[in-house]
């Protein structure tokens, strides 16, 4: 891999390992859904209070997709300097090469 092609396909990957967790992300809660409704449980009372307070984790959690794909990858490749570099020195820098990309 030449050194001017490196830094697009770090960003080619990021993006791939987002979507793949948010896809997968989708695909729990679905599920989860099918199941309660196949099941026949009823969101009422303190459960809802559960649910409501799993949807707002679920947010919070889907908001962070990006920055934990880029915490993942710094790990990936701790022992490459070369592809470290790639990756920036901070998340908002990456962030912001990463969304000029798209």
């Amino acid at each position: 891999m030449t050194k001017s092609n490196l830094p697009h396909s770090m960003h080619k990957e990021f993006h791939n390992l987002s979507r793949k967790l948010t896809y997968m992300t989708i695909l729990l809660v679905c599920l989860l859904a099918l199941i309660f409704w196949g099941i026949g449980l009823e969101v009422v009372g303190n459960t809802a209070t559960i649910v409501g307070g799993f949807f707002i984790l679920l947010a919070i959690f889907t908001f962070q997709i990006p920055q934990i794909t880029y915490k993942y990858m710094l790990n990936k490749y701790k022992n490459n300097p070369e592809n470290l570099a790639a990756l920036g020195s901070n998340w908002s820098e990456f962030r912001d090469r990463a969304m000029q990309r798209k």
